[in-house]
């Protein structure tokens, strides 16, 4: 679970497990979504009022995907590229869930538990079908 809370206008992540963070902007990308083209960007919170209430969302009216711009909190160590890779990863699942249907036509394409289950296993089984060569 991912909690946003402002300090100063910079947001700041918190996750359940008392870890905070969040990582350095980096440059728009375009990516093919099942043949169609999304935008993915990064965001200052105090740039998009939508994620104001979340770290991310998936436009599937624009075809854009956007994260929040993640930091360390101050004086904080902690590294937080992975949670900024698992939460693009995350909102991208949703892109791939609305571009085949699944998103609309079923009663668990659109679920935030599956989606983002799918987003932290994922490396994980691109590793096991790497080693057993079955990409």
């Amino acid at each position: 679970m991912i909690i946003i809370s402002e300090k100063g206008g910079d947001p700041i992540i918190s996750h359940r497990r008392g870890m905070t963070g969040i990582q350095k902007g980096c440059a728009r990308l375009k990516v093919s979504i099942l043949g169609t083209e999304y935008d993915i960007d990064r965001r200052r919170v105090e740039d998009d009022i939508l994620l104001e209430s979340r770290a991310g969302y998936c436009d599937n009216t624009t075809k854009s995907i956007i994260t929040c711009i993640l930091r360390p909190e101050l004086g904080s160590s902690v590294d937080v590229e992975p949670e900024a890779k698992r939460l693009l990863r995350h909102e991208i699942i949703h892109a791939f869930m609305y571009e085949s249907g699944l998103d609309e036509n079923s009663k668990w394409g659109a679920d935030e538990e599956l989606v983002d289950w799918i987003a932290i296993q994922f490396p994980k089984i691109l590793k096991v079908f790497q080693k057993a060569g079955c990409l």
